[in-house]
């Protein structure tokens, strides 16, 4: 689809260049959230080894896939450990259960995922807050899914257009990729150079 944009459109035109921003934003902050994800799953799957719940390795690769969906995904990821612990060991087995995943999510939504996301993308946490509770609001469990690769694209919407520019840097859009150039100057190659050159 991007070659046959770029095909019709032209590889320099301001909205193809906005296009290939965004898509790089959102397999970077995929990438980001997945490395964040393994380090959650490895965590709970330790965790729980050393605490000898049952079938750890499968509430830890559980915990890494539901991680992709903020704020509830990993809470419904160690609920049955934390039922199975309780069953199993007693309240004094569930209750470490859940400490040592508070510290564990703590330690990588705190720590680790900054880090990671302060060289990849610069949205502030608020902003994923609120666009999660929208676009959960809006289209349910896709939205929760979706809801930040939506929000990225909603700020590089915004921060397309003069007009709606503030918005977009309130919301913490930080400057293009290095590499590629932002429309304005491609708008601004484009009517300097003359038409019989390129």
């Amino acid at each position: 689809m991007m070659n046959r944009l770029r095909s019709s459109a032209g590889s320099d035109h301001p909205q193809v260049v906005r296009l290939t921003v965004f898509g790089r934003n959102v397999v970077r902050q995929l990438g980001l959230r997945a490395i964040v994800n393994l380090v959650t799953g490895a965590g709970v799957t330790v965790l729980l080894l050393v605490l000898r719940v049952d079938f750890p390795l499968m509430w830890g690769i559980l915990a890494f896939f539901l991680s992709f969906i903020p704020w509830i995904g990993l809470p419904l990821a160690v609920a049955p450990a934390v039922v199975l612990a309780l069953a199993k060991h007693g309240i004094d087995r569930a209750l470490l259960v859940i400490a040592g995943v508070i510290v564990i999510n703590i330690l990588a939504e705190n720590a680790l995922s900054p880090m990671l996301m302060g060289r990849g993308l610069s949205l502030s946490p608020t902003v994923l807050f609120v666009g999660f509770i929208f676009w959960a609001w809006l289209l349910g469990g896709p939205g929760a899914f979706l809801a930040a690769p939506l929000t990225i694209f909603l700020v590089l919407m915004l921060d397309t257009f003069p007009e709606t520019r503030w918005i977009a840097s309130v919301m913490g859009a930080g400057p293009p990729d290095s590499d590629v150039p932002a429309p304005e100057e491609v708008v601004q190659r484009n009517e300097l150079t003359p038409r019989g050159e390129a």
